[in-house]
Parts: C-alpha cells; structure tokens; sequence
C-alpha cells in the first residue's frame, strides 16, 4: 500500500475498523492474566504500545507500517508461551 499499488481509497474504513478490532482486543486479552492463571498474555503488553503510536504517525511515512509491524513479536510470543 506504502507504494500505491493497491488503490486504499474506499477500504480505509476496512483498515481503520480491522486496527479498532485488533487494539480492542489485544488490549481485553492482556488483561486476562487479572483473572485467570494463563501469563501467556503478558507477552501482549510491548504491543500495546505500538497500537498507541500507530495512529500518531504519518500513514504516507514507511514509520506508519512499521510501527505496525512493531506489535508482532508479541503476537508471536503469546502464542509460543502458550505452547
């Protein structure tokens, strides 16, 4: 998308709406270790700071993806704690 060969015009709302989705959601899952015994989604709290600075960034700029991709590693470490 950075370097427009898909038009984004008319799926803007899809991204906004699947980004709202994702931070919601990350945001409810780091919270479970409040009430259950499962610590594998403590690895979800560094990504919530990427969720926070991704819509603070220019989305023309290349730090807009990857402040996105930022959020991955923690993604990936839940679900291998898990494991």
């Amino acid at each position: 998308m950075a370097v427009r060969l898909i038009r984004t015009k008319k799926l803007r709302i899809v991204h906004h709406g699947l980004f709202v989705v994702t931070a919601t959601l990350t945001g409810v899952a780091a919270t479970t270790p409040l009430w259950t015994r499962d610590r594998s989604a403590l690895f979800l709290l560094p990504a919530l700071v990427p969720l926070a600075v991704a819509p603070r960034t220019n989305p023309r700029s290349g730090a807009h993806w990857r402040v996105a991709v930022a959020a991955a590693p923690s993604y990936l470490g839940a679900v291998l704690f898990r494991r």
